[in-house]
């Protein structure tokens, strides 16, 4: 007979879950890290997604939740259902995964998957003081999506980075948008990064949209970022530049 239950899960019977763990695919540590962070931080929800045990004992599914459990030291509730057969787990988890765009999308905010993506960089960003883009593998879905539901600035930044997306991919624009204060200067910048119209050599937008057309729309974030606020900090500052120099970190925008 198959039961399904809402269960207090803390870090002892998560261990006497795992306990029962065989045959199950190589744990991924980056995601139990970043369900562990949720949890730690309260960020945890209770969705309905259940832990499954088998008829014989066995885990079906839940291992990433359960190692997350032991991880952070917390308790959190979820749904345990105990009786399925054992051979019914090569049907787990075949369906379509949502994204935090999806998520962000069924509450309505427009361009759901620029946005998340924007908030991805900019979290990264902010937990290493600012100076360059860290590692996205730390950044939890639930982080972006919180960030994204209640940071207006963020759906700001995207539209105007998709007004650039001939030449640059729109979450780099979105980041300098995003990053920097507002100023008619940033405005004139992004307007004319977004055209090339009537730019003399060594304009620093002449440069940075050169700079994008030999190396194509497949940089990494973080040297695509820096070059476009090297480039943007040349023009706020009235300097020519010819040759966009990489650091390795972001300037102060």
């Amino acid at each position: 007979m198959i039961t399904a239950q809402i269960e207090r899960i803390t870090p002892e019977i998560a261990t006497a879950l795992l306990e029962s763990n065989h045959d199950n695919r190589k744990v991924s540590d980056t995601i139990v890290n970043q369900y562990a962070s949720d949890m730690a931080a309260g960020r945890w929800k209770m969705t309905g997604q259940p832990i499954i045990v088998a008829d014989n004992g066995s885990l079906n599914d839940g291992q990433h939740r359960l190692w997350a459990v032991m991880k952070s030291g917390t308790a959190v509730d979820m749904l345990v259902i105990r009786g399925t057969t054992r051979d019914s787990r090569d049907a787990i988890d075949t369906g379509k995964a949502r994204s935090s765009g999806d998520v962000l999308q069924m509450f309505h905010i427009p361009d759901g998957n620029g946005v998340a993506a924007l908030a991805q960089c900019v979290i990264s960003w902010e937990r290493t003081g600012r100076s360059r883009l860290g590692s996205r593998t730390g950044v939890s879905k639930a982080d972006v999506i919180a960030r994204a539901k209640q940071d207006e600035r963020l759906i700001v930044a995207m539209r105007a980075g998709k007004k650039c997306g001939q030449i640059v991919v729109p979450k780099h624009a979105a980041f300098v948008r995003y990053v920097v204060p507002d100023s008619p200067k940033l405005d004139e910048f992004l307007e004319r990064l977004a055209d090339g119209a009537c730019l003399e050599a060594g304009h620093p937008v002449l440069t940075i949209r050169q700079w994008f057309l030999r190396h194509g729309r497949r940089v990494p974030d973080a040297q695509a970022i820096e070059a476009l606020l090297r480039a943007w900090c040349a023009f706020r500052d009235g300097r020519n530049l010819s040759i966009i120099k990489l650091l390795g970190e972001l300037p102060t925008p």
